[in-house]
C-alpha cells in the first residue's frame, strides 16, 4: 500500500471491446469504491459509521470490509440502495443498484489518533482488492470539531 493505496498508474493496450460477456477467465476490471462517509481528515468519536459504494464490472462484490490501519475491524453491510449509474452509465455489476455498503465501526480508547482508513473489497469471483485509505482522526474525549 505504498502512499496508502493512492496513487495506482497503469499503461495499457486494450482489444476492441466484445461484444458479449467475457468467456471465463477473461480479464475482469478492478473493483470501483468511494467512502462517502466520513469525510477525509475528519475527527470522528470512538464509534463511527462508515458508509459508501463498491461494484465491480462483470463479477460484482461479495462482501465489503472496513480497514482502519490495515486490519479489518468491521464487515459492512453490503447491497444497499445506491445507483451510480449516473457516473457509470456501462457498469455492469450484477447487483446494481444495490451497491451501497454501510458499517458501524467500534475503535477502543487505546487506538484513538490519526489512522488510515480503507477498504477490503471481496469479489464473487474470489478476488480480494485493497482499497485507497484516507486519513481520519479519532479522539476519544468527545471533542470531535
Amino acid at each position: 500500500m505504498v502512499d496508502h493505496g493512492t496513487q495506482r498508474f497503469l499503461l495499457l493496450r486494450l482489444p476492441p471491446r466484445p461484444q458479449s460477456p467475457p468467456p471465463a477467465g477473461a480479464c475482469v476490471a478492478p473493483a470501483l469504491a468511494w467512502i462517502d462517509a466520513p469525510a477525509p481528515g475528519q475527527a470522528l468519536p470512538l464509534r463511527f459509521e462508515v458508509k459508501g459504494w463498491a461494484f465491480r464490472q462483470g463479477v460484482g462484490l461479495s462482501r465489503v470490509e472496513v480497514t482502519p490501519d490495515g486490519a479489518v475491524v468491521a464487515e459492512a453491510e453490503y447491497g444497499l440502495p445506491f445507483d451510480v449509474s449516473g457516473a457509470f452509465p456501462e457498469a455492469a455489476d450484477p447487483r446494481l443498484p444495490q451497491v451501497g455498503f454501510r458499517a458501524l465501526d467500534d475503535v477502543p480508547a487505546s487506538q484513538a489518533g490519526h489512522r488510515w482508513l480503507g477498504l477490503r473489497l471481496h469479489g464473487s469471483d474470489g478476488s480480494i482488492e485493497e482499497w485507497p485509505q484516507q486519513a481520519v482522526r479519532i479522539v476519544a474525549d468527545g471533542n470531535h470539531g
